[in-house]
């Protein structure tokens, strides 16, 4: 499994992943699969406006300049118990064919959960959910339950639940060292 870090766009890293997406997709490709992301992701990167507002994050690959997948966050408080929504996830298009590279995209959705769940700590959030927009990634996100069951099973993430509730991937998290 790659690493991947949730991490937020700059200008520069922004620029060079439409540059990169483009280059693999095509140009007429681009424009009618991701023209709108990036339309999306330009207005959805200040990330001084705070919680409740939905946020373009990018996955980058250690000493990466350029995002492997874009994905949208929203983040609420809830009296006392916030809650943070990992919306979508474009992934590049060097990964169109989800079912020859189940597995790269099921790493990916991964780390950007990790990714969601360390922002979840800005909120306190005690629940954590990930929706399957498409069959495909509602297929990936089963994978990835899997994925983080065994994590649990085997004690590497500890204090969290997983389950797959419609198309939802909820995660709980323990109140422990939470503030209330």
């Amino acid at each position: 499994m790659k690493d991947y870090e949730l991490k937020k766009f700059t200008e520069k890293t922004l620029n060079s992943t439409k540059r990169d997406w483009e280059k693999v997709a095509g140009s007429d490709a681009f424009a009618t699969e991701y023209g709108f992301v990036f339309d999306w992701t330009e207005s959805h990167i200040d990330y001084q406006k705070g919680q409740n507002d939905s946020l373009a994050y990018g996955m980058f690959a250690p000493r990466a300049q350029k995002a492997i997948a874009i994905v949208e966050v929203i983040q609420r408080e809830q009296a006392k118990k916030g809650l943070t929504k990992m919306l979508k996830l474009w992934i590049t298009p060097e990964y169109w064919d989800a079912d020859s590279n189940r597995r790269e995209i099921a790493s990916i959705m991964l780390c950007a959960m990790q990714g969601t769940l360390l922002l979840s700590k800005q909120n306190q959030s005690k629940t954590v959910k990930i929706y399957g927009r498409n069959d495909q990634m509602l297929s990936v996100l089963h994978t990835v339950h899997v994925m983080f069951s065994d994590l649990i099973d085997k004690g590497e993430l500890s204090g969290v639940t997983v389950n797959v509730v419609d198309r939802w991937l909820e995660i709980k998290l323990a109140d422990q060292g939470r503030k209330k």
